[in-house]
This record gives structure tokens, sequence and C-alpha cells, in this order.
């Protein structure tokens, strides 16, 4: 499986702050003291983030970032496909670019793209306001 990498936790972790905090941007450096990441990475990543239409910046001594949607309209699927290109997949048959070889002789394949439609439900279900503390 095409696991939750480093870039996809830390863009959700981020994205999660963003949707506590509605009433003003949060900045880079306020991001990275309260989730304990890099700042540089952090920029990198929400470079990607406001790319995607899921955040938005304002600059100045009070500037920051913010979500661009209400988060309960933000899903976790959004983040991933954010940050990641190609996604979650359960295995390679069920990527979205390329597949797999042995797709049709795999025994395995009906399985695969089950747990595939459960990953995608989950992510594509499961918005920024899902889990509340």
């Amino acid at each position: 499986m095409n696991r939750l990498n480093t870039t996809v936790r830390y863009a959700v972790r981020a994205t999660l702050l963003l949707a506590q905090q509605t009433d003003r941007p949060l900045s880079i450096k306020s991001i990275s003291e309260s989730e304990g990441l890099s700042i540089k990475y952090l920029e990198q990543l929400f470079l990607k983030l406001r790319k995607a239409g899921l955040v938005k910046s304002v600059r100045g001594m009070h500037g920051g970032y913010f979500l661009a949607r209400p988060p309960e309209k933000v899903t976790i699927g959004d983040v991933i496909r954010a940050v990641q290109a190609d996604g979650i997949y359960a295995a390679p048959c069920t990527k979205r670019r390329g597949r797999c070889e042995r797709q049709k002789e795999c025994k395995a394949t009906n399985y695969w793209n089950k747990l595939q439609k459960l990953l995608d439900d989950f992510f594509n279900n499961t918005t920024l306001v899902s889990f509340k503390e």
C-alpha cells in the first residue's frame, strides 16, 4: 500500500490546526511551533495546499494561512490528493496511474478493489471536523 507518508501526515496535522483556528490566519511559524514541524517543510507543503485551492494566505504582520473553504467542506481525501499526486492506494492494481501487469489473472484483485473502495470512502467522507476533540 502506498502508505500515508510524512507529507500527508504533516498536511493533515496542519489543516486540522487551521480548521480549529477559524477567527484569524495562522502563520507558518505558529504552525511550526504548535506541531513541531520545520518551517521550510511547511512552506513547501502550503504551496501545494494553496495550489490545490485548500488554503489561502494573507500577507502582513498578522498574516498567515486559513482554509479556503469551511472545514466541514474539506475532506482528508482533498488534503491527501493535494500533497500526494497518486493519493493512497491499496495495491498496484488499484493505483490511479498505471496498473499491475498481472491484474487480469490475479486472484486477489477483487479483494484489493474492495479495500480501495473502503479507503476511498473513508478519506472522501471524513472532513476536517469529523473527529472533534
